[in-house]
């Protein structure tokens, strides 16, 4: 079997206090520099939520959560939103009974599978276990490389459906060329 790349299983070696503190750095509001400039004018508020909004005068009136009113050229919502894989609706509530989390995170092994054999999880759900990149397009090399080769140890894939292993491994140097 292959090495994993260091940059996930390094992560994973770290203490949870760093894993943290990486993860928070990572994924915050937050812009490019160049923008601090550009926006220097515009209002920007966190944490707050919209209990009304109704056009008027070519112009929105808005009501905030916190009681406070505005009236806006333009409104930009960005959303978000936390993990939780206990509120997946599409996994059965006893099966999700089993599934070992922290914060709504599934604590995953080295192969991305959860407390319950055979259910992996990828995207930011993974993000707990192996870091911050895992939300990410740029993080989906490690994680679907390392389903696959589950999947196919398991015996999943049927012979008939499996590249040679010469096209496999040109195909997976060229996938690791593009992400160093």
């Amino acid at each position: 079997m292959a090495a994993s790349f260091p940059s996930q299983t390094s992560f994973r070696r770290l203490p949870r206090n760093v894993q943290d503190r990486i993860a928070k750095r990572c994924i915050r509001p937050a812009g490019a520099g160049w923008l601090v400039p550009r926006l220097k004018d515009v209002s920007v508020r966190l944490g707050v939520s919209i209990t009304r909004a109704k056009p008027r005068h070519g112009k929105l009136a808005l009501e905030l959560g916190d009681g406070t009113r505005r009236q806006v050229d333009h409104l930009l919502l960005g959303t978000g939103y936390r993990v939780d894989v206990r509120r997946y609706e599409f996994l059965d509530s006893a099966l999700l009974e089993e599934v070992r989390t922290v914060d709504g995170y599934p604590v995953l092994n080295p192969r991305l599978e959860s407390s319950v054999p055979g259910l992996h999880f990828l995207g930011a759900p993974a993000s707990w276990s192996f870091g911050p990149i895992m939300r990410f397009v740029s993080g989906s090399w490690y994680s679907s490389r390392e389903l696959t080769r589950r999947i196919v140890a398991a015996g999943a894939v049927p012979r008939s459906l499996r590249l040679p292993r010469a096209v496999r491994r040109s195909r997976c140097q060229r996938a690791q060329s593009f992400t160093h």
